[in-house]
């Protein structure tokens, strides 16, 4: 056998055996394994024609770099399959955009809390041994294609894998699996869209922002709002949506506010940086311009007479440009950061929600960006607040898919963190009481996924899972808020029609009292014309 057809046969040994040894160990610990073992005949069918091809390159190039050349493709290989390996295992599905987008705007604290939750046995044990397997296969590659055994290829053969390996599978299968399971290809298409998307938001911070045609209801009225940002709550845990647990006491308790509760709610994205990007700008037409030109809710709430304060237990941003998450900020008139370590609870918050109010300004807008029950679960909470013990028994009415030990202790600590975000909102809601605030508006940039229909935890990817989409909105209005009756009727009635959090955009502008002509920005569920929208959820499982 020739050196490059030995190459060949090691490339598809690798692929095969490296897609293979993830499967099978998910298709024994999971019921529905034919379905897992077709889905990776699909997986290996599609890589057999682009991993036949990139060895012909190497043999290409001058021998002098096609040694550094295989070392570095090598490199790529061996992560692309170390995570595609424990991301199969872990979620179900091999990674995709939102992988990525979680990777690049994650701190080293945050990244070992969630790998403790989420790093079973099984998926290290496929994620390394599919490692090992690429260096072993690549160093074969390598004793292959030695300069002094090395063939030149045909000029038909090089122009034939120049074209399955970049051209082809793009220009055919655009975002498809033929782009998603290649890792070259992969890199070139994520590191592209995700790198171009970061470049557009830190030039955001930098540039002025598109503003809206909008007036101010009584601009001289004072006007106080708190904005509570949750952090990986699904709605599906919570009591005051039907939950068997009694996780929302303080959510529920009675009030001196109309408080409102929407639970057939989806985020429009299961990633905190995507799904703020869709919140915090407006919805309609606006969706088909260039990130750029945009508006934003918090400038637009500058230009229209409010200071805006921004306090965060989100961990600090990742380089001194900003976060993804964080760069919503950088628009408002102060912002406060609590979190340095990743570990520090959301009660530190609560002497900069207090500063905030206190302050001189009669209109004001506090965002309250919570930790809230993000991975690992256990260390949202203080001690106090282990209401469930790690062995309690999972409620009877909550759907397993597997024994009803599975994941059990995880699912109780996400219910303690649940409770504890439960007493924040209590305690913001006294505060909110002293200072005579007008409106406390809660949502969740995304949901969680704890094991009900999936064998994982943590977030939903780009395909889903349902769960991980679905959130709670809940509005407190107070007697000082700029509502008539009727819009307070129409928020009654529309509060049980199906919502995407990305509609948020119209409601708090029409619940600050801030008008537009606009009827992209008409949508909101104070007003008669409200109407649902096609929601990401929708088709999920």
């Amino acid at each position: 056998m020739t050196a490059r057809w030995r190459a060949i046969c090691a490339l598809f040994s690798l692929w095969m055996l490296s897609t293979l040894v993830p499967a099978v160990g998910l298709a024994l610990s999971s019921r529905d394994w034919l379905a897992q073992l077709g889905k990776l005949g699909i997986v290996v069918a599609l890589t057999i024609v682009w991993s036949c091809a990139w060895p012909a390159l190497l043999l290409a190039m001058p021998r002098a770099v096609a040694g550094a050349a295989m070392v570095a493709a090598n490199f790529v290989m061996v992560a692309f399959v170390m995570i595609s390996a424990f991301h199969l295992v872990a979620y179900d599905q091999l990674p995709g955009l939102s992988t990525v987008y979680a990777i690049v705007d994650t701190h080293f604290g945050e990244a070992r809390e969630f790998l403790s939750l989420i790093g079973s046995p099984s998926a290290w044990t496929a994620a390394f041994a599919n490692g090992a397997l690429v260096i072993l296969l690549g160093s074969f590659c390598w004793r292959s294609l030695r300069p002094d055994t090395a063939p030149t290829p045909s000029k038909l053969h090089l122009v034939a894998s120049l074209l399955v390996l970049l051209g082809l599978p793009n220009a055919l299968w655009n975002r498809s699996k033929w782009t998603f399971n290649n890792p070259f290809t992969f890199a070139l298409y994520s590191g592209r869209e995700v790198l171009g998307y970061r470049a557009d938001l830190m030039k955001v911070t930098h540039a002025t922002p598109a503003r809206l045609n909008t007036s101010v209801r009584e601009p001289k009225r004072r006007a106080l709002h708190l904005l509570i940002v949750g952090e990986s709550l699904t709605s599906t845990h919570m009591a005051t949506c039907g939950y068997a647990r009694d996780t929302t006491p303080q959510i529920d308790a009675p009030r001196d506010y109309l408080r409102v509760a929407l639970c057939d709610v989806c985020s429009p994205r299961p990633s905190t940086a995507l799904a703020l990007r869709d919140i915090m700008t407006p919805g309609g037409h606006y969706r088909e311009r260039p990130f750029l030109e945009r508006p934003n809710l918090i400038s637009t709430l500058q230009h229209n007479t409010y200071q805006v304060y921004w306090i965060s237990n989100q961990a600090l941003p990742v380089d001194p440009k900003e976060s993804m998450a964080s760069v919503w900020s950088t628009f408002a008139t102060m912002r406060w950061f609590t979190n340095f370590e990743g570990f520090q609870y959301d009660g530190a918050m609560l002497p900069r929600v207090k500063r905030a109010l206190a302050a001189g300004a009669d209109r004001k807008v506090v965002v309250i960006h919570m930790a809230g029950s993000h991975p690992a679960y256990s260390a949202r909470y203080p001690r106090k607040f282990n209401h469930w013990a790690a062995d309690a028994e999972v409620p009877a009415s909550v759907p397993r898919r597997h024994d009803p030990d599975f994941l059990r202790t995880p699912l109780n600590e996400y219910d303690n963190s649940v409770l504890y975000t439960d007493y924040m909102i209590g305690e913001i809601m006294t505060l909110a009481r002293e200072h005579d605030v007008a409106s406390v508006t809660l949502f969740s940039d995304h949901g969680q996924n704890l094991g009900e229909k999936t064998p994982f935890l943590g977030h939903s990817s780009d395909n889903g899972p349902r769960q991980g989409y679905l959130v709670p909105v809940i509005l407190w209005i107070g007697k000082s808020a700029l509502l008539d009756d009727a819009q307070r009727e129409n928020l009654l009635r529309n509060a049980k029609a199906p919502y995407q959090t990305d509609q948020l955009f119209a409601t708090l502008l029409e619940l600050y009292g801030i008008d537009t002509a606009d009827r992209a920005l008409r949508n909101s569920l104070l007003s008669d014309e409200y109407h649902p929208v096609p929601r990401a959820c929708d088709a999920m499982e």
